[in-house]
């Protein structure tokens, strides 16, 4: 065998086994002369190759025909066959169909969760520059909101808007507003609808005869809508609501992506955990036939900084569990 052949021998012992192994091209090139037998590759034993006793077991039949290489067969032991392949795709893709929505469901909570938390803090900062300016809510003279009178015309309950045109009026002062609401117009576009998933209504044009005045409905820079409720002369206490509707633009759903809030004497209290407030029974998903189920889920969000109700509701409370991990 001349020195050509060897070479082209070599090379190809080099191209198939070296990157199988841990052997240098030196350890190979200094056994190459000892493994070449009758135009024949053929390595027998690991100890050929000393530095690797575990991966190379057996390479054979490298043939020669006419005075040249014809066929180069080298047999890898760590080859999948294509079912193999299949097999394990099939399996990825089941575990990944299960997984993935979970992640996904629990990456959306937790933004939801930051978003509340820094939208309360917005808001609670305008609540005490706004209180520190004007006085607490309480010795503002504001009137009910509620009347207990009818339209004798339309039928319609008659509100009295003043309290939040006043409140809306002096806490927008305090705050990045970048739109206000108008009159005859659809303000926030979305469904409303309660925790166990019970629909209150769909969007509609502010009216006259709308629980809450345009004024009172108008968007922060980051896109959450705030709305001021109503006023209770007895409580001295006024709602606000907040909705993150970026994360579901067709529905506002309370306790998912809409949460409560009262501002009173105290300041800006989350709804769920104050005596006058929704208390969190009232953050319940199975909670039916129940207008306001949802309302009281705010307060839980901030202080636990999650949402494990919408999957342990019957675990938690103020006096249990406050997650489902413990």
């Amino acid at each position: 065998m001349n020195t050509r052949e060897r070479q082209d021998i070599f090379k190809v012992v080099e191209r198939t086994i070296h990157p199988l192994t841990r052997i240098s091209k030196f350890t190979l090139k200094k056994n190459i002369k000892g493994l070449l037998r009758n135009s024949t590759l053929e390595i027998v034993h690991a100890t050929d190759f000393p530095q690797d006793t575990t991966v190379v077991k057996s390479y054979k039949t490298i043939k020669r025909k006419g005075g040249s290489l014809m066929n180069k067969k080298i047999k890898q032991l760590n080859a999948f066959t294509l079912a193999e392949v299949l097999i394990t795709l099939g399996v990825i893709g089941v575990v990944a169909a299960v997984t993935f929505p979970s992640l996904i469901s629990k990456y959306q909570e937790q933004v939801t969760v930051n978003h509340l938390l820094k939208t309360y803090s917005i808001l609670s900062q305008a609540v005490q520059r706004m209180q520190s300016d004007y006085g607490t809510i309480d010795t503002w003279g504001l009137r009910n909101t509620e009347t207990g009178q009818i339209d004798e015309e339309t039928g319609k309950t008659i509100y009295d808007l003043s309290a939040q045109k006043i409140v809306a009026e002096r806490l927008k002062q305090y705050l990045k507003v970048t739109k206000t609401c108008e009159l005859g117009k659809i303000c926030l576009n979305a469904s409303s609808y309660t925790l166990s998933g019970q629909k209150i209504g769909d969007p509609a044009p502010v009216s006259a005869s709308s629980a809450a005045p345009p004024e009172a409905r108008f968007f922060l820079a980051d896109g959450t809508y705030i709305m001021i409720g109503w006023y209770d002369t007895n409580l001295k206490k006024i709602d606000i609501m907040t909705n993150l509707t970026q994360y579901d633009k067709k529905k506002s759903i309370f306790g998912k992506n809409t949460f409560y809030f009262e501002l009173q004497k105290k300041g800006l209290i989350p709804e769920g955990k104050t005596e006058n407030a929704e208390g969190f029974n009232k953050c319940d998903p199975k909670l039916t036939n129940n207008t306001r189920a949802g309302r009281g889920c705010a307060a839980w969000v901030i202080y636990n900084k999650n949402m494990d109700y919408l999957h342990c509701r019957e675990k938690l409370g103020w006096d249990k569990k406050r997650s489902c991990k413990e």
